[in-house]
């Protein structure tokens, strides 16, 4: 699998600052999940062009965004993989995505408050998916 960049932009987050009032308000960890886990499981499943494995070099984090059977058709989850911030757990869900009516922009839902290792308040943005699918 391709490790993809994943660039968001900080702007992305101001532009559309929503409550998502049906998404978890905190955050969650997924037990037992890393890079090489997430890697096993694409690896045996049918993959959507958006889930993978994604590289956010700005913030030195690797995530990985899987499909996720979740409220209001959002169909996808993000899950940091590893990071410098030794506080965030290899598993923890940062945000959901969903997809729009164009096919290049998703809605985002980050979330944007933290006590020390949850997550909380989960604000909405849209970002753009470049023409070759590789960085937001």
């Amino acid at each position: 699998m391709t490790i993809r960049l994943f660039h968001f932009l900080c702007l992305l987050l101001l532009a559309f600052p929503l409550q998502a009032a049906a998404l978890p308000q905190q955050s969650v960890v997924l037990p037992g999940i890393d890079e090489q886990k997430m890697r096993a499981r694409f690896a045996e499943s049918d993959m959507q062009p958006l889930e993978g494995i994604w590289y956010y070099p700005n913030e030195e984090m690797t995530l990985a965004i899987e499909k996720w059977k979740g409220e209001q058709n959002i169909g996808y989850r993000i899950i940091l993989l590893a990071s410098n911030d030794l506080e965030l757990m290899p598993g923890t869900v940062i945000g959901y995505v969903a997809a729009s009516a164009v096919d290049s922009k998703y809605q985002l839902w980050l979330y944007s408050e933290r006590s020390h290792v949850t997550l909380s308040s989960p604000l909405q943005c849209v970002a753009t998916l470049n023409a070759e699918g590789t960085s937001f």
